[in-house]
């Protein structure tokens, strides 16, 4: 699966990819100045034809500080729902797999963080779905 992954970050012409299989904490800390373009952030599960040339092009267009790719989906419990606004498109809140029914726009598990976004993140173990995300929701 990290192959398909990587193959399709070449095509996007991406040129570093760091596969995070441990964790070590930097000494010393290097802050953000060690990113300083968008990163994207892949599940390690997904599989399909990804759609990086259009998700840069969409977040470098909107201005905003992520971009989440979403997918629709008639059965929503058992995935990560962003309720979106019709209009502006952007997600106004983030639950991971609601019992109730709030939305069918589902996580598909691939992330754009720009800089700014990546030097608020704490170095610990933390989850995109849980930690993140309902905090970038508008």
């Amino acid at each position: 699966m990290v192959l398909h992954q990587i193959e399709a970050l070449r095509e996007a012409r991406v040129d570093e990819v760091i596969l995070a299989v441990n964790y070590q904490a930097e000494r010393p800390p290097l802050g953000s100045s060690q990113f300083p373009d968008p990163i994207f952030v892949l599940n390690s599960e997904v599989i399909c034809e990804f759609p990086f040339n259009q998700m840069l092009k969409f977040h470098s267009h909107h201005g905003h500080q992520a971009s989440i790719l979403v997918t629709k989906a008639s059965e929503t419990s058992q995935y990560g729902v962003a309720v979106v606004d019709e209009v502006t498109r952007l997600v106004k809140e983030f639950m991971e797999k609601p019992r109730a029914y709030v939305a069918n726009d589902i996580n598909a598990g691939i992330y754009i963080l720009s800089p700014e976004v990546v030097c608020t993140l704490e170095v610990q173990p933390m989850s995109m779905e849980r930690d993140v995300l309902p905090k970038l929701a508008t």
